[in-house]
């Protein structure tokens, strides 16, 4: 069992602020940046690996857990019950390229399948939003100095709610989501910001069909599980992570008694 102080958060917190202060290095062109295709077509960039490095040697310094991370070779010897870093440097390189300004730093804790830490932080908007089990979940805007409890509000009556998704997906969702409840209103947002906009009350569901990478959601997971709400499996289970399986099954994000619309979502 991992125990988790406040002061071990801010120290995670300040290696997640200080990648995401280099990424923008490269946003707002001090600093020239190439972009590469991976295997799977997706792009990365310079940014990716120098805040891939800032986080990596951090963490490395300070705890003694092996790293996942998009930009890492994977580590050998995890198992199911160990503890271990899930780490994507720069999620949303497509947004960062498209300069659509929705890209995150997420940098999670993950012990025996269970996200129990989540820092993620969206450099342009100077947005910082984390949680732990045990401390809760909190957002710290750029021009606060304190940070604010957060919690995801009730999505248990029948209404109007707001459903976030992907920019890139966002006509065909919009179309298939209006189609399942026309009371729903839908915005699009980039990254693991849709966790972060459910955890602080402004949307209420996230439904993922597609594929998504495990350091895509580890940290909005935490976050949103301790602001009271959950990420469930199409199946109906939580969704929990192995080290030997890096591709996430459908899910919903949402808030509190989520799980109730699970058929609404990935039945119709």
């Amino acid at each position: 069992m991992v125990t988790w102080s406040r002061e071990s958060m801010e120290r995670l917190n300040q290696i997640t602020v200080a990648a995401g202060h280099a990424i923008l290095d490269y946003y707002h062109g001090r600093k020239n940046y190439q972009v590469e295709t991976k295997q799977d077509d997706s792009p990365v960039t310079t940014a990716d690996f120098a805040a891939n490095e800032i986080i990596c040697e951090h963490l490395k310094q300070y705890w003694p857990y092996e790293i996942i991370s998009e930009e890492e070779p994977l580590p050998l010897g995890l198992q199911a019950d160990s503890t271990y870093w899930l780490v994507d440097p720069l999620d949303g390189t497509q947004e960062f390229v498209d300069r659509t300004d929705d890209f995150t730093v997420n940098i999670a804790l993950i012990t025996a399948g269970v996200p129990v830490v989540g820092s993620i932080f969206a450099p342009v908007f100077g947005s910082l939003y984390y949680g732990a089990q045990g401390l809760g979940s909190f957002r710290l805007l750029q021009d606060e100095s304190l940070p604010s409890p957060i919690h995801a509000r009730q999505v248990c009556d029948e209404g109007g709610h707001m459903v976030a998704v992907s920019r890139r997906v966002y006509e065909r969702a919009a179309e298939k989501i209006e189609g399942l409840d026309s009371s729903f209103e839908i915005t699009q947002i980039g990254s693991s910001l849709k966790f972060c906009a459910i955890a602080e009350g402004l949307a209420d569901f996230y439904p993922r069909r597609g594929k998504i990478s495990a350091w895509d959601t580890a940290a909005g997971q935490c976050i949103l599980e301790q602001a009271g709400g959950g990420v469930w499996a199409a199946t109906g289970e939580p969704l929990i992570y192995d080290p030997a399986r890096l591709l996430n099954p459908p899910f919903l994000a949402a808030g509190p008694c989520g799980e109730k619309w699970l058929k609404v979502f990935f039945t119709r």
